[in-house]
């Protein structure tokens, strides 16, 4: 560690600059300082109080309190990482002389506290259907918000003694704040005043609803045992102890000094940067019967039967528990439920017995309607049921009595009466308030009464019980007819109307038993050292957040207590200031219809604001899952009267249960008949579904991990014997072309996981293992896996995933993340595809689409190809070689599959040999080369079978169920393959200066333009010295054209940046180059919407599918509904169409289009840059691109890709075959046939192959029935290619479709399309004009070296008339001036400041914006006054002047010279 002196000096610069950003060295040492004292006290000092027997001793009451605030086993690991950083906080403040909230947040990136910490935060999850139990990814964007284990939130910063974890007032005076006991004696004595409305069963209902939201463990000690605060020596006393002082003369506890009390367990703040104390919550903040139904599987699964879907409730009671805590008893033990406060008294325990009866009661009707339903299925939907009658019961007929009903109205915290609940905010954070939970909610001890009457079915008294007898002794609940009775009790006995006075149970004999002596705990001195504890700023605080005058003096509390309240505090209390919130809250008066003053309202109103806006799963949101139907059913059924019906033998009850029986609206009824209860009609399913057992889904899960550690260790052979390809074979080079990037490798270790868990449960389902599954139906099993939550983390390398989603940002993400504002993930890269039409896998999870429809198997790849796919040049007659190569580098912008890999190092499987599934790697997939092949041989020399190596795409599915493809790319037109698709690709692509890109200087000097950036890195380089380009899609070496046109594109944007620079010189290198990003983005779209794409398509597909670009004005069709995400079908099959376009040879032209030889040879050229470096050469081979036709798309494709591709020339036959490739990956992918997407795409489902003949010749026709056992087994590449194009498109009618449709929503899910009107994305209309002038030609014009001139539509083969070629200067060019930064608008030579209004000539006036002028004519109400105000000759030369008054002026000056004659006259 630092020296002290350092330190100091070090913190006093820290204070003086106002930066809290610690050195790691020094943080590390801080970290391992309060490391080593935190060592000590769980390793050393902790063991010893253990062992030296200082520990709570069983059936005390502070034993028993203990129990109502017991941890799980998991908060002892997150109290220690929030003790570590408590620790480090007070070590830094210490030493450097900082305040505690000048540290908050600090991070410890880097330290060990760093590494282990259990709070990192999980970027997204996966929506899943049901709740989770421990209320984890209730919110998608922010998975831990409201979820078991995590902390209280804060509505005010903690009020600490020392600022970081000191309990408030400990050091106001030499003795602190006083006692909490003085306080409750003082302020909470007892005064039984009956409620005149509520009856207990409000108090029992607001205890459900607080357990349901809150529970706060205590510290513990060594193994979890409970700390002993007070009797101990000092040096046995625990640093989390708080004991409460007693007072000398105090009336229950006599000599005694000390009542025990042990601080709450802390949590870790979010990754655990540094900062005050916090105190978790081991209760989801939702009300979601967790207190029912516990907040984790193993909770749970106690609990339930695992038949029909039911709880386990022997004899109708809740299961009994083996735990200690419970008073003794000879026959009985206490209750088991989800909460461990359940056996707190009899009235929750009874509240607990009814709720579990309930669900039962569901699940049984829910298993007569739908006796399809397996047991989960009915176990989760009888809760889901259960949970929004609870919600539903406490925001309808409770909430409205504690809070009032205006109070209802403000908050909007009403059920609606019909349809959704709209409110549902995914950046609503609806975690519980600490002082909410250590205060506001504790209004129910006020109403809870000290004894209750018990009474038979027929109602009459047979007894009187007193609360205390039953605090863990529930025992009368097993008598005959226990439930009912209590139930009577609660219905018949009124609530107390005390406010601040307490009934003496609570604050004399909390937790006694009978037979001991000196008195319990008291209930309130606990809430308010735990308020204390938890730094809960004092009362008149909360007055000030709750809108209300903060008061200086004791008399100023007038307004909102009584005077004898105000007395009472002040006999107590030294200062207004140091009241605690509880007692504060309590002593207020209480307005009419509600049962809390002010303060508690204003509090306990914002946090059910929060947990109805907050909870995805709401009863009432779309997103819980219900029908109109079955909420319509809700409303009407759900009461707690209609509850305690259905669950006791009650004969009659009172409408509302938690109000006392009048003659008039709440006057007893008949439960049979009169009480409306819930119709589950509406939950009747015709479809099965299924949802799988957690053991079985546990079981595939660890088979199938075992699985992939063998195929790891296999890897790893392959490896260290050096099996794998060479990087400079044609594997290899292939392999270059479908490189996965390190996220890809690691989604694809989990997608490959998922999926051999997935077979397993396939298999086992065949096998007859899952018996609960009645049905034999595998797609809906299938279909039904990725619905089961398994809490898969998302891979974030080098992704952004930062939430919430900053809407005003005008510049995209680079891996598409939040383009989508309510589904961030939209269009990122590294997602699966989505599809069409469901995956067609021979095993229904991931094998390859293999066997015909008749049962045999489908012909190879390699035969379809020689087939269909034969080698005959047609050269279009209108369209030119660059359609290719701009399909092709569009397709590099939104598709990039990639193909697996060993998964040590960067190992490429060599799958040459036709048995290599079995022999190397499962994943291989060799074509296999048939017999009488044109070309290559179909066996070896001694005799083998021979196959053109194959390599499956990597899977990137993240959730059970069929395998899905991974796209490493984004699904928008967003130039991902100039800048990359995420942060790391993009930002080694920057030259951080100007706002421009890396570039490789030519070797000719500066007269010749750049090139693209160099890179060793690429093993698969096929260059002399291994150096390829790079760019932001790793493609763009793979043949010499593509790699020019990402040369074009690089060039551009550096233009674009240094005039941007020139016109803008105070703008830095971010806003250089996202402002360039921008607008190089917008011309891309531009050109492919209104150059590229209608050419692909054909006008009249653009047209029907609304892809017509604007003429003026902004595009408004922006659909935030819309999911970009990029179809398996497009990818796979229909935008590998360009294949069909290419020929063998690239065209060399010069300047004025002369050709010039050699022409660059395909083949000699794949992953091999080194032409790039000749002179000249980018500008020859774009030059020839643009005056050379391409290839007519047919079925006719160049041997070059389909004999010769990636072919090493010293060795014969050694290349492959892009056609066999591509329909081997169609049916890796489990592509659908052909006949499928036909139908899909309106066309009509094809019979027999002759309904064929409406779309492709009959030539064609006639090779498939030779080539096919079936129609429906063609596959979707060769049958797409096979069409005949659409009328003024180039592909046929199902490509056509598939690729309509994708670009339909590339527009119209993109809110940055470069059209759009919203606020912060919007380019203006002047900018928007100029990127609408730019075609493609510009672009070449600006950055080629010698081009003089070129035609306008360069996809259009030059013309003298239709097309001719004219000089550059000509061709239209984006004015940046547009882009100029100014703080007013010139207009006329008017100048207008930014913000302000002015006319700019009579008639005219513009207001000057942010994205320029504008302007609009004025309307003239009277032409005569318009006179008098401007001068004639201004009027006259204003167009709207005149178009408005022109015939008043007319008539006036007719008037005028009428006048003059007769003057003269």
């Amino acid at each position: 560690m630092a020296p002290p002196v350092v330190l100091l000096i070090w913190g006093l610069l820290i204070t003086g600059g106002g930066s809290t950003q610690v050195p790691l060295e020094d943080l590390t040492a801080f970290v391992n300082q309060a490391h080593e004292a935190m060592s000590q006290r769980f390793h050393s000092f902790e063991p010893n109080l253990h062992n030296n027997g200082i520990r709570q001793e069983p059936g005390t009451p502070a034993w028993f309190m203990g129990a109502s605030h017991t941890g799980k086993p998991s908060t002892k690991n997150i109290t220690h990482a929030a003790l570590m950083a408590e620790e480090t906080t007070k070590y830094m403040s210490h030493a450097l002389g900082l305040s505690a909230s000048a540290l908050v947040g600090h991070p410890v990136i880097g330290t060990e506290l760093g590494q282990n910490c259990p709070a990192h935060e999980e970027p997204w999850c996966q929506a899943k259907k049901y709740r989770s139990l421990s209320g984890h990814c209730n919110n998608v964007q922010t998975p831990s918000w409201g979820s078991a284990g995590s902390s209280y939130a804060r509505y005010l910063s903690p009020d600490y003694a020392d600022d970081i974890s000191l309990p408030r007032g400990t050091a106001l005076y030499p003795e602190g704040l006083p006692s909490a006991r003085d306080v409750s004696l003082g302020v909470h004595d007892q005064v039984d005043r009956q409620h005149s409305h509520l009856v207990a069963t409000a108090a029992i209902w607001a205890q459900l609803v607080t357990n349901d939201l809150s529970l706060t463990p205590q510290m513990t000690g060594y193994n979890g045992v409970r700390l002993k605060c007070c009797g101990v020596e000092f040096a046995d006393f625990h640093p989390e102890c708080f004991p409460i002082r007693l007072p000398e003369n105090d009336p229950i506890h006599g000599g005694a000094r000390c009542q025990e009390y042990t601080r709450s367990a802390t949590a870790p703040r979010k990754s655990c940067t540094l900062g005050p104390r916090e105190q978790v919550n081991e209760a989801t903040a939702f009300l979601d019967g967790s207190s029912l139904y516990g907040t984790s599987t193993e909770e749970n699964e106690q609990l339930r039967t695992f038949e029909g879907g039911k709880l386990l409730l022997p004899n109708g009671l809740l299961p009994p528990s083996n735990s200690s805590d419970c008073r003794p008893s000879r026959n009985h033990r206490c209750f088991k439920s989800g909460d461990v406060r359940v056996n707190e008294n009899i009235g929750l325990a009874t509240i607990h017995t009814i709720l579990a009866r309930e669900h039962n009661r569901l699940a049984e009707q829910l298993s007569i309607l739908n006796s399809h339903w397996v047991d989960e299925i009915l176990f989760q939907e009888a809760r889901r049921l259960l949970i929004a009658q609870l919600q539903y019961i406490t925001y309808k007929e409770f909430l409205p009595l504690i809070l009032g009903q205006d109070t209802m109205e403000s908050y909007n915290l009403q059920p609606l009466d019909d349809g959704y609940f709209q409110g549902y905010d995914i950046n609503q954070d609806p975690s519980i308030a600490n002082a909410v939970a250590s205060a506001a909610l504790h209004f129910s001890v006020s109403l809870m009464p000290t004894s209750m009457k018990l009474f038979d079915l027929d109602g009459r008294v047979i007894g009187e019980d007193t609360l205390d007898k039953t605090f863990y002794a529930p025992f009368r609940l097993y008598s005959k007819n226990g439930v009912e009775t209590i139930v009577q009790s609660l219905l018949r006995s009124p609530a107390l109307d005390s406010q601040r006075h307490i009934n003496s149970v609570f604050t004399q004999h909390m937790f006694q038993t009978p037979e001991q002596e000196g008195g319990g705990l008291d209930l309130i001195a606990q809430l308010i050292q735990q308020g204390r504890d938890h730094g809960i700023p004092g009362y008149t605080k909360w007055l000030k957040f709750c809108g209300m005058k903060e008061p200086s003096t004791f008399s100023e509390l007038i307004n909102v207590m009584p005077q004898e309240s105000i007395n009472a505090l002040l006999n107590v209390y030294r200062n207004v200031s140091e009241i605690d919130l509880l007692s504060g809250g309590l002593s207020e008066y209480v307005p009419e219809g509600s049962t809390v003053g002010p303060t508690f309202r204003c509090l306990l109103a914002k946090q059910f604001l929060s947990i109805r806006s907050g909870d995805r799963h709401w009863m009432e949101s779309e997103h819980s899952g219900f029908t109109r139907a079955q909420l319509k059913s809700l409303r009407e059924g759900s009461s707690l009267a209609r509850i305690l019906c259905d669950n006791t033998a009650i004969k009659y009850v009172q409408p509302n249960a938690f109000l006392t029986i009048d003659p008039f609206l709440n006057s007893y009824m008949e439960c049979g008949t009169d009480i409306l209860g819930l119709n589950l009609a509406p939950w009747k399913e015709e479809k099965k579904q299924f949802i799988i057992p957690n053991k079985q889904i546990s079981e595939a899960i660890e088979k199938a991990e075992s699985d992939l550690l063998k195929l790891h260790k296999h890897e790893w052979m392959l490896h260290t014997q050096n099996l794998m390809a060479d990087p400079q074979s044609p594997v290899g080079t292939a392999f270059g072309f479908n490189r996965p990037k390190r996220q890809a490798a690691k989604i694809a270790n989990t997608s490959l996981l998922l999926e051999y868990a997935s077979t397993r449960l396939i298999r086992s389902f065949i096998q007859g293992e899952l018996q609960d599954l009645e049905t034999r139906d595998i797609n809906s099993l299938v279909s039904t896996l990725p619905q089961v939550e398994l809490g898969i983390t998302r891979e974030t390398e080098c992704l952004e995933m930062k939430l919430p989603c900053d809407h005003t940002s005008k510049y995209r993400t680079y891996s598409g993340w939040c383009n989508n504002l309510e589904r961030p993930e939209y269009g990122q890269s590294f997602r699966p595809f989505a599809r069409i039409l469901p995956p067609v896998y021979a095993d229904g999870i991931g094998a390859p689409r293999m066997f015909s429809v008749n049962g045999g198997t489908l012909p190879s790849p390699r035969l379809i190809s020689t087939m269909i796919h034969t080698d005959k040049s047609r050269p279009h007659t209108r369209y030119t070689l660059m359609m290719m190569q701009f399909s092709q580098i569009t397709d590099h912008d939104l598709t990039f599959t990639p193909v697996n890999k060993g998964f040590v190092g960067e190992g490429i499987l060599n799958c040459q040999s036709c048995d290599s599934p079995q022999t190397v790697h499962p994943q291989c997939f060799p074509i296999e080369i048939p017999d009488g092949d044109p070309y290559f041989p179909s066996k070896g020399p001694n005799g083998e079978r021979l196959c053109i190596p194959a390599t499956r795409s990597m899977p990137g599915q993240e959730t059970l169920g069929a395998r899905e493809q991974m796209n490493q790319l984004t699904a928008y037109l967003d130039l991902s393959f100039v800048y990359g698709s995420d942060t790391c690709d993009a930002s080694g692509l920057r030259s951080r200066s100007g706002g421009t890109l890396n570039v490789t200087r030519s070797p000719f000097g500066l007269r010749r333009k750049p090139l693209l950036p160099e890179t060793p890195t690429n093993l698969e380089c096929r260059s002399r010295n291994r150096v390829c380009f790079n760019a932001g899609d790793a493609r763009a070496s793979e043949q010499p054209a593509l790699g020019s046109l990402h040369t074009v594109w690089l060039r551009e944007h550096n233009r674009i940046a240094r005039e941007l620079s020139r016109i803008n010189p105070h703008w830095d290198d971010e806003r250089l180059y996202q402002e360039t990003r921008r607008i190089l983005g917008a011309v891309y779209q531009h050109i492919a919407f209104s150059e590229w794409l209608p050419r692909v398509v054909g006008r009249s597909v653009i047209s029907k599918y609304g892809l017509q670009l604007n003429k003026d004005g902004y595009f408004r069709d922006y659909d935030p509904l819309c999911d970009v995400t990029i179809v398996n079908e497009f990818s796979a099959a229909a935008f590998r169409f360009g294949h069909s376009l290419l020929r063998p040879n690239f065209r060399r032209a010069t300047p004025d289009y002369q050709t010039k030889d050699p022409a660059i040879r395909l083949r000699d050229h794949f992953f091999n840059p080194e032409v790039l470096y000749e002179p000249g050469i980018i500008d020859e081979l774009i030059l020839g691109l643009v005056d050379t036709p391409m290839e007519t798309l047919d079925n006719f494709i160049t041997t070059e890709v389909t004999e010769h591709l990636f072919e090493n020339k010293s060795v014969p036959f050694s290349g492959m075959d892009l056609v066999s490739l591509n329909i081997q990956r169609g049916r890796d992918h489990g592509i659908h046939s052909y006949n499928d997407y036909r139908e899909w795409c309106g066309l009509g489902r094809a019979n027999s192959f002759n309904d064929l003949l409406s779309t492709t010749n009959s030539d064609l026709v006639e090779q498939l029935i030779r080539t096919y056992a079936h129609v429906d087994d063609v596959d979707l590449f060769p049958g797409g290619m096979s069409e005949r194009p659409i009328h003024g498109g180039v592909v046929g009618p199902t490509f056509a479709c598939i690729i309509a449709k994708q670009f339909s929503k590339i527009k119209r899910c993109d809110r940055f399309w470069y059209e759009n009107d919203r606020e912060f994305t919007r380019f203006t209309l002047a900018q928007l004009g100029e990127i609408r002038k730019i075609h493609l030609a510009s672009l070449l014009c600006n950055n080629l070296d010698s081009v003089k001139s070129i035609q306008r539509n360069v996809f259009d083969l030059p013309h003298t008339f239709m097309n001719p070629r004219v000089p550059c200067k000509k061709i239209p060019q984006i004015d940046l001036a547009h882009w100029k930064d100014s703080a007013s608008c010139s207009i006329k030579q008017i100048n207008i400041d930014i913000g302000r209004t002015a006319n700019i000539s009579p008639c005219v006036s513009c207001t000057c914006t942010k994205e320029g002028p504008i302007c609009q004519t004025v309307k003239v109400n009277n032409c005569i006054s318009l006179l008098q105000n401007f001068s004639p000759d201004s009027v006259a030369a204003d167009t709207s002047c005149k178009v408005q008054c022109l015939y008043v002026f007319k008539v006036v000056q007719e008037y005028t010279q009428s006048q003059n004659k007769v003057n003269l006259a």
